[in-house]
């Protein structure tokens, strides 16, 4: 997928940790160790059940088990919250390193570093809200879902719910917005 993150079903822990190495060394800039992010759901096929997603386990319908594009469209919903994840922790650690400043500046009208580390700071923050502005267009409505049945898009749709794809991108911007502010 052109998200730089790799999906898989029903592999076992070996081969699946082949698969990754494999994908690693064909990224252009792989992620280190401390970013690599990893979900995992369980899978079903149901006699019964259509296609769905529910604490964080997937269900497929057995009429569909064959049908790639089942899956292929439930991979780009995980695939962009995978993605989102990452630059969700960058944001975390960025407001980590940073948060003692505000509470130092209030408590006594001067900040401990150098006017170099807050320029530093500051590209830090535009570097990662611009990484975001990109993602949003990562997660768009993919190509594949122009042919493909409309009931792939459907499904695509509801895995981006269950995963709160929406609202998570919200959060990060509004994060963005806040920060923005203080420094305005």
């Amino acid at each position: 997928m052109g998200y730089g993150v790799v999906c898989t079903w029903g592999l076992s822990q070996l081969r699946e940790q082949e698969v990754v190495q494999l994908a690693k060394k064909c990224a252009e800039e792989p992620l280190s160790m401390e970013e690599v992010e990893i979900d995992q759901f369980q899978f079903v096929y149901s006699v019964h059940d259509p296609p769905s997603m529910s604490n964080d386990s997937i269900t497929i319908n057995r009429r569909q088990a064959a049908d790639h594009q089942v899956k292929l469209a439930i991979c780009h919903a995980l695939a962009q919250s995978t993605k989102l994840c990452v630059y969700e922790e960058r944001v975390i650690d960025l407001v980590m390193s940073t948060k003692h400043l505000p509470q130092h500046m209030a408590e006594h009208g001067t900040v401990r570093i150098s006017a170099k580390e807050v320029a530093q700071l500051i590209g830090q923050v535009f570097l990662q809200r611009s990484a975001v502005n990109l993602l949003s267009s990562v997660l768009d409505t993919p190509e594949f879902f122009w042919s493909a049945p409309d009931a792939m898009q459907v499904l695509y749709e509801r895995a981006c719910e269950y995963l709160e794809l929406e609202t998570r991108v919200e959060v990060l911007n509004a994060r963005f917005e806040v920060g923005g502010a203080h420094h305005a």
